[in-house]
C-alpha cells in the first residue's frame, strides 16, 4: 500500500513477492521513471488494486501472478502509456473496472475474465487506440467491437471494426 508511490528514482525491472499483501493501492503510483519490467508474484490475497501502476508512463510490461480475489481495480494501470505487453485480468470478485486501462494507448491487447460482479467498467477503456483482437477463446464471451466516439472507444452491435476486438468473459 503506496509502497512506492512518487519514486522517481524507481527505473529499473524488478520482482516483487506479495504473500502478505492485501492492498496494492497506488504502490507504484507516479513512478515516471519506471522502465523496467515489473513481475508481481503471489498476489492470490490481494483485493485492491486502485491506482497499482497509475501514472507509470515509461513502464513496457506488467506480470501480475492473479487478481481474482481483487475487488477493485480503479485506474489499475491508467496513464502507463508505454505498456505494451498483453494483460489479462481475472475479475472473479471485482466490483470496479473504472477507467482500469485509461490513456493505455499503446496497449495491444486486453483479456478480462469473469466479470459477473462488476458493477462498472466506465471510461476503462478510454483512449487505448492500439487494441488488437486477442487470441482465440474457448469460454463463453461478450465481445464489443470498437469504434472511435469523441474521446473515447464504446461498444456497438456491429461486428466489424478497424480497431480491433477487446474480450471480455462472463
Amino acid at each position: 500500500h503506496r509502497a512506492f508511490i512518487d519514486c522517481v528514482a524507481l527505473t529499473s525491472s524488478f520482482s516483487l513477492n506479495c504473500s502478505a499483501c492485501t492492498n496494492m493501492d497506488r504502490t507504484f503510483k507516479n513512478c515516471e521513471a519506471l522502465a523496467g519490467s515489473i513481475t508481481l508474484t503471489d498476489t492470490e490475497s490481494v483485493e485492491n488494486f486502485n491506482e497499482t501502476f497509475s501514472n507509470c508512463n515509461q513502464l513496457p510490461s506488467i506480470d501480475i501472478d492473479s487478481t481474482e480475489k481483487s475487488t477493485t481495480m480503479f485506474s489499475m494501470f491508467a496513464d502507463c502509456e508505454s505498456l505494451t505487453s498483453e494483460i489479462t485480468l481475472d475479475c472473479t470478485e471485482c466490483l470496479s473496472l473504472e477507467s482500469v486501462f485509461n490513456n493505455c494507448i499503446n496497449l495491444t491487447e486486453i483479456t478480462v475474465l469473469n466479470t459477473s460482479l462488476v458493477q462498472t467498467m466506465r471510461e476503462a477503456f478510454l483512449n487505448c487506440s492500439s487494441i488488437n483482437a486477442p487470441s482465440p477463446i474457448t469460454a463463453p464471451t461478450r465481445r464489443y467491437p470498437l469504434i472511435k466516439g469523441g474521446n473515447s472507444l464504446k461498444p456497438r452491435l456491429a461486428s466489424n471494426s478497424s480497431l480491433g476486438i477487446i474480450s471480455i468473459l462472463i
